[in-house]
């Protein structure tokens, strides 16, 4: 924290002169950087595909965890019950 208000300090101490004139270089590099960005391929129609991509594995995660809720499995309720009888035993001896 110490070095952020000295950091501070000196950026206030600093003379405060107004900018000059944008360089015609970066000028056009700033231009040549905007045409670039307006040549590039609309992907916007990707974002359609990106949507229901995520729908479909949202519902087959939702499809999964009702099928294994509503499964009927007995065979775990018996090896829990032969666990509590093997520690039963175990505690009695």
């Amino acid at each position: 924290m110490n070095q952020l208000n000295r950091l501070f300090k000196a950026a206030a101490r600093a003379p405060q002169t107004p900018p000059g004139p944008m360089p015609v270089a970066l000028a056009t590099r700033v231009l040549a950087q905007c045409r670039a960005i307006a040549a590039r391929p609309d992907l916007t129609w990707l974002t359609g595909w990106f949507r229901v991509g995520l729908a479909s594995a949202c519902a087959i995660l939702l499809l999964t965890v009702a099928w294994s809720f509503q499964s009927n499995d007995t065979d775990s309720i018996g090896d829990l019950v032969f666990m509590n009888q093997t520690i039963q035993e175990t505690t009695l001896r």
